[in-house]
Formats: structure tokens, sequence, C-alpha cells
């Protein structure tokens, strides 16, 4: 068999001292034959590992053995060590005795389009000598081509069968000694042959009510200036633009007239005159909606499905609103979804999600708020970093800085891929970028002050009011507008990066057994891996069960939370393997086959860990949040099922609920 295929494990036997299973491919037969179990390695739970992507941090280092790893992280200067062994492995000339067995590619291993299996094996936990933790984790890998040309060994004779326990066994892979593997592909390389196909679309998210239309017309100015610029660059044709509408829900406020609208999709205006013609509706509404959130998440759930995305490498939606979005468990929201949620669905499509939040003065109380919602919703892959930025007072000309900053950079994405080259993220290429954005701002504010616009748009800016204080807010101003141009070209060498592995078939490294941490070694606050569960279709749909039944018996309870616990006890019964072995319900991973997928993992579950005494300690409130997460998850869990691209059949197709697809951490309970 290939390295590395998943086995379900049906019987195990002891013949002469040696153990042998019988193994399927599927969980519900037939089976394919028998195994020596030192020819397999028990993978617990299906955890695996994606590479995030790279832009941003070094390539992850893989070690032959344990000790080689811990050493090093525990240095003094591991930044330093590693940096030299990385060095080593990439120069070719690397010793016998060489501590490093692999080296992750330098473009985006893209999952959906190579699929490949880091299971891991082991794992413990280190600490750096600055006081940061990783997770060091042993796991095996084969992609693809490898399992393509595999050659099977010799056919050994089966043993006799006889009477054994039936079990259901995680699934298992054979380990091969390795030799030091070093990719192959070079991101040059492949820019100078693909990078005539590179494109780009932005897609605006508006919020249309009342209290935007100033903001509203100044978008529309700053994509007209962008296509300006654009007509004269010989890469102009390369970026699109969209725009939709977002309003709320229309059974509390029917007068909204809609409440989502797409008033430019990606590619149907060809021209200026043509997009401008699409999006000159865009206005605010003249009614009031229930409340001051709005349906955020409905306006990107929106850009998400309906946007024609397909042709476009480079994907960006930017959020703009001055109000808080309604949460999943609000009434009101027509998604069902948290942040997090939208988040993880829109890093499945490939689509990285900004918002410029308008902090007005209409919404002081609902400022904090939605500050965490759209960080979270924001949240860049592998990092803490988001692409939130909060514009003071709701400044009209402030917020055409950081609208410019976005689209100067999508251009600037555009420009260098076109003549075969990577985003760079030092300093040179941001100070040309940022003084075009700041240009753009200065004839901004002018030509709004020779129009007399209204009294908001025409009050004095921080460079205008000649005070010490003043000069400090300008100086804050420029620092949030260089580190938020710094985490969009980052996000655009991401995108970038993921384009090249995508044309390039960049895989996994070659099969191999090792050690590696979850965290970069030069800066441990960027995550090299996305932990993730590998689930079959099924196994997604029996943990929704087990959420919906904990959710809806939390709920029926909720007068009498003594109940809660007890109620469990009757649907672990029902949703469990061996209903006579459940007893008294005591925490939640007792529920159905919950704990066989999360239970023992090196990555704490929040559910797992509920037990009674903390359900009849927290107050009404901490409960209901604890459900609104659920009922998040749950739909999340239904979108994920929705989506056919996502799943990959390991058995050849035979049984449509074994398809598998390696699910997020972030986004399991």
């Amino acid at each position: 068999m290939p390295p590395l295929t998943p086995l379900y494990v049906y019987k195990r036997v002891e013949v002469h001292g040696r153990i042998w299973l019988e193994v399927g491919r599927a969980n519900q037969g037939p089976t394919d034959g028998w195994l020596n179990a030192d020819r397999t390695v028990e993978w617990k739970q299906a955890m695996t590992l994606a590479f995030t992507n790279p832009a941003g941090r070094k390539q992850t280092l893989f070690f032959r053995e344990y000790g080689g790893l811990q050493s090093l992280i525990e240095a003094d200067r591991p930044e330093a060590k590693a940096a030299g062994l990385r060095s080593t492995a990439l120069s070719g000339e690397v010793p016998s005795d060489f501590s490093v067995v692999s080296v992750e590619p330098d473009t985006y291993v893209d999952l959906s389009e190579n699929f490949y299996l880091l299971p891991i094996l082991e794992f413990d936990e280190a600490y750096f000598a600055n006081g940061f933790s990783t997770q060091l984790v042993k796991v095996a890998a084969v992609n693809a081509k490898e399992r393509a040309n595999f050659s099977a060994p010799e056919r050994p004779e089966p043993p006799a069968p006889r009477e054994a326990e039936v079990t259901i066994a995680p699934p298992s892979v054979s380990a091969p000694h390795p030799e030091t593997i070093i990719p192959d592909v070079d991101p040059a390389d492949v820019l100078s042959r693909v990078h005539n196909d590179y494109r780009a679309g932005v897609v605006f998210v508006i919020d249309t009510t009342t209290s935007m239309d100033p903001y509203i017309e100044r978008v529309r100015d700053a994509v007209r200036v962008m296509y300006s610029q654009l007509a004269t660059s010989k890469y102009g044709d390369r970026i699109d633009f969209g725009l939709i509408g977002y309003r709320d829900n229309l059974a509390a406020a029917p007068a909204l007239e809609y409440l989502t609208h797409i008033y430019a999709n990606l590619g149907d205006a060809r021209t200026e005159a043509e997009f401008f013609d699409r999006v000159r509706g865009a206005a605010a509404a003249t009614a009031s909606s229930k409340g001051f959130e709005e349906d955020a998440f409905s306006g990107i759930s929106t850009a998400l499905n309906d946007v024609k995305w397909s042709g476009y490498q480079g994907k960006w939606v930017v959020l703009i609103t001055d109000a808080g979005a309604r949460s999943g468990s609000d009434p009101l929201s027509a998604t069902g979804l948290g942040p997090t949620e939208v988040n993880s669905l829109a890093q499945e499509h490939g689509i990285t999600l900004s918002a410029l939040h308008l902090l007005t003065k209409a919404g002081n109380t609902n400022h904090e708020q939605a500050k965490l919602q759209y960080q979270l919703l924001t949240r860049l892959p592998g990092s803490n970093e988001t692409l939130y930025h909060g514009v003071d007072s709701g400044d009209a000309d402030r917020f055409s800085s950081f609208v410019e900053t976005i689209a100067q950079s999508v251009a600037l994405q555009v420009e260098v891929a076109g003549e075969g080259r990577l985003i760079e993220i030092g300093n040179e290429a941001l100070t040309v970028a940022r003084a075009e954005v700041l240009r753009r701002r200065d004839e901004l504010r002018m030509q709004a002050e020779a129009e007399a616009r209204s009294e908001v748009e025409r009050a004095p800016t921080a460079v205008q009011v000649e005070d010490a204080g003043a000069a400090e807010v300008e100086a804050r101003y420029q620092a949030d507008l260089e580190k938020f141009q710094r985490q969009v070209m980052l996000a655009g060498r991401a995108m970038q990066l993921a384009y090249l592995g995508r044309e390039a078939g960049t895989r996994a490294p070659s099969f191999f057994e090792a050690w590696a941490a979850d965290r970069d070694i030069e800066n441990p606050a960027l995550a090299t891996f996305d932990v993730r569960v590998l689930l079959s279709r099924n196994q997604l749909s029996d943990l929704t069960l087990a959420l919906r039944t904990i959710l809806e018996t939390a709920e029926r309870t909720r007068m009498t939370p003594r109940d809660f616990f007890s109620q469990l006890q009757t649907a672990a019964a029902l949703l469990s393997r061996t209903p006579d072995q459940v007893g008294a319900v005591k925490r939640l991973a007792q529920i159905g086959i919950i704990g066989e997928y999360l239970e023992d993992l090196p990555y704490r579950s929040r559910i797992l860990e509920v037990s009674e005494d903390d359900w009849l300690t927290w107050s009404f409130d901490r409960q209901r949040e604890f459900l609104d997460e659920l009922r998040q998850k749950i739909e999340l869990y239904g979108r994920l099922g929705d989506e056919v691209t996502l799943w990959v059949a390991l058995d050849g197709g035979r049984i449509p609920g074994d398809a598998v697809y390696p699910v997020s951490l972030s986004s399991l309970p």
C-alpha cells in the first residue's frame, strides 16, 4: 500500500507473537486485507497540520530527532541557530549527521489544490527562553506524487482468521526512514512563467443605512481615482472592483428595501463609465433600522458566495461601516454566523477580509463591541494580526486615506506580479506607497475645501490645527496608517505566494517522519501550522448532531438548570455506540462521539471541559454566550458540509459519507 494510507482496523489477531490487523479503507467495509501492526502507526484523533501561508515568516524546519528540535527551542538565541540550519539545508551541502530532515517549500501549499496530510503522531510542549510556549509535534508526510510513485512490497501470507474483538481504530500510516529533503520550487522562477495571469478583485461591502451617506461617496471617489491611475498602467485591466450594499432585517424594518444588494459584481463592468453607472444607485437608506447594529455578516456572506471570484488570484473584501454587526445568535441575523465562523469560511475561499470602522459619535456605546467583532472577522491566518482599522471620529479625509491604502496596495500587488516579482514588505516599498497615499489624501482635502462640502467633511484635520495635542494626534494617525499598510501588503504577499503555489503545483515535502514546532522560531508570535482534524462527512454530521442535542437540551432546561446534565444522560445513551455503558453525564465530552474526536488533543477544547458544576455556577448571560457559540458552530458545519469542492474521497468514492476534509481546529467546539 502507498505510505500514509488511512485505514480502519476491523480485527486484531496475535499469531506467533506478532499482531496482525484486518483493515479497510472504508469504515463500513469491505475489508481489504491484513497488515502486520509493526508496519503501521496509530494516528490518534486523525489530527493533521496544514502549513500557514509563509508570508511574513521563515520556512519551517523539520528535525530528524526530538532532541535536536528541543535543544534549539531552549537555546539562548534560537533564531540565529535556526537561520544557520536553514541556510545549510538550502545550500545543498548537507552533512551526513545533519539534524534537519526537511524544509517547508517557499510558496504556499494549497490544501484544496494539492491535498496532503501531515498527521500528528506525538506531541510535547516546550518553552522558548523568552517565555513563549510552542507545541513540538511529530508528523509524517506524503504528497500525492509520492503516493502515485510508490511500488507495493511483496504481499505477505495472511494468517488464518479467528474470532477477535471488532474495533474501529484511528487510521494508520507506515514510516520508512528519510533522507534530507529540500523543496525545489523557486518563487522567482515561477513568477517569470505565470505572472501574466495574475488578477485581483476588490469588493467593497458597505453599510448603506442612513448614517453612511458621506462615506459611500468617498468610496466612489477612491475607486474613481484608482480607475484614472489604472487607465495609464499596462496592468490596469487586471484589477476589477465590485460593490455590495447591506442594511438590516426587512421583517423588522420593511422600509429598508433590501438586506443585501450587489450593485456591481466583479468583471461585469469592463470600463470606468460602466462601473459608475452600476454603483450610482448605491445610496443611504431613507428609513432607519431596528437598533444601531446592522447585519454586516450578511453583506460579507453575499460577497463570499455570490461574487464571481473565478479567475482572480488576489481576492479582497473590504467592509465599511459605522456600526457593529448582528451576532449569529441575534434573532434578526440572517446568517446565524459569528465573526470567527465568517473568517473561517473566507479562508476556505482564499479571500482576505478587511474592515474600516468609522468611530462616529453616534456609535460611542457600540464601538468596543464592534471593534472586537471586526478584529475576529479580519484576523490573518497564523498570526494575531488583523486587517481592522477604526477611523477616529469618522474623519472623512482619513477614511479616504485608508481606502486609498487598500487600493494602492492591490495595484502594487498586481504591478509587481506583472513584472515577475513578489511584493516586498521592506521600508523602501512602504515609504513609496505611503507617500502616494498621503499625496492623494492632500488632494482630496483641497478638493473638499474648494467645493465647500458639508460641515463634517470640511472640519479641520489634525494637520491644519497648530497645537501640540493635534500634532500628537497626527503622529498617531501616521503610525496607524503605516501599520495598516504593512498588514495590507503582507496579506497581498500571502495571496501571491498562494497563487504561485497553485500554479507551480507546490506539494508538501516528500515522505518523511520528523519533529517540528508549531510556532515560528524567529518570531514565536506567528503560527507555522494550522492545526486541523480530519473528519469525514459522516463524522461532521455526528458532531453536528451531538452539538445540536446539547443546545436543544440546554434551551429546554433554561429555567431549571439543574436538570440540564441529568437530561443529557438520556441523549448520551441515544448517541453512543455503546449505550449500555453510558453512566451519569458529568462533562459534555461524554455526549455522543464528541470525546472520541476531541479528547486527548494537544490543544484544549472549551466544550469538553464544561462540567455540571461549571454550568450551575455560570450566570444566565454566560450560559447564553456559550449556547450562542454552539449555535454558530452548527451553522458553520452545515455550510462546510454543503461545500462539495472541499471534500476528498480517500476510498475512491465508494461511500460518499466517508469523504474527508481537514477541519481547522479553530472551527471545532
